[in-house]
């Protein structure tokens, strides 16, 4: 019996535990004990003072790890770097160094570029226009001493005994015209257009106009009075009135103004290129 015992002490727990329940049901037939039902779990029921289950935790999804990466960024452009607006002048002495300048950048004519070193040169680029604008001839020019002393007028006679302008005193100012010409109308008008603060100024300060008055007003006088002068097919005929002194035998020429008469000693061909000018140059103002 001892030995059986031992036996059985030395079965695993799980085994112990199924044969004592086989002896027990089988005892207790035996002895009339009706064995123990099993326990009932008590029926689950809600109250407010139900104490809610735990939730679940739900596991995350699976999600492959992300490695940062940076932003992706569109190339730009290169930017040119930004230039300094040059400073604009004020005082008559940066004028005049504007005119220099600029004068150089758009024309390369002997003329010209000795006109824009000149120190009294838009003084008397004002006077000039001013005089004629107001019928006049240009004498103003004359006086900064860029020409050669200008030959007489001279007429000469045609095979029918007529007289017209001798050739040579229409070439007198050619040079004038061809230092005119060789600016375009183009870079004229920017260029009066930087200059015009000084033009104003001295319009007003050395002529005395009233600040209503402005040189591009001044311009478009001067353009009006040559546009309004007669271009002739053919040289206009002079009657010799005294020595050295000769009239337009056309009264309707004599009547012009002084400046329309001196257009006319130039010649029909510089008087047409002068006019061609013109009508570029009108509708930039």
């Amino acid at each position: 019996m001892r030995r059986s015992h031992l036996l059985i002490a030395t079965l695993p727990p799980a085994l112990l535990s199924g044969l004592l329940a086989f002896f027990w049901e089988d005892l207790a037939e035996q002895v009339g004990v009706a064995p123990t039902p099993a326990a009932t779990p008590a029926p689950l029921v809600e109250t407010a003072t139900t104490t809610p289950p735990e939730p679940v935790a739900t596991p995350a999804p699976s999600v492959a790890p992300t490695v940062a990466t940076a932003p992706t960024v569109a190339p730009t452009a290169t930017e040119e770097p930004k230039t300094e607006e040059p400073k604009r002048p004020e005082s008559p002495e940066e004028f005049a160094a504007l005119l220099q300048r600029r004068g150089a950048e758009v024309s390369e004519n002997a003329l010209w570029l000795e006109f824009v070193r000149h120190p009294q040169a838009l003084e008397t680029l004002v006077t000039a226009i001013d005089q004629f604008g107001g019928g006049k001839r240009p004498l103003a020019i004359a006086k900064l001493g860029l020409l050669p002393a200008l030959p007489p007028f001279q007429a000469t006679k045609r095979d029918d005994g007529s007289l017209i302008i001798a050739p040579e005193t229409e070439q007198r100012l050619s040079p004038v015209v061809e230092a005119i010409l060789s600016v375009s109308p183009q870079n004229a008008a920017t260029l009066i257009g930087e200059l015009e603060p000084e033009l104003d100024r001295l319009l007003h300060e050395k002529l005395g106009y009233p600040t209503e008055q402005t040189f591009r007003k001044l311009l478009n006088e001067a353009l009006t009075v040559l546009l309004k002068t007669p271009l002739p097919e053919t040289p206009p005929t002079l009657v010799n009135v005294a020595p050295g002194l000769y009239h337009y035998r056309n009264p309707q020429l004599e009547q012009l103004q002084e400046a329309q008469k001196f257009i006319l000693r130039l010649g029909i061909d510089n008087h047409r290129r002068l006019a061609d000018y013109a009508r570029q140059l009108w509708p930039l103002f």
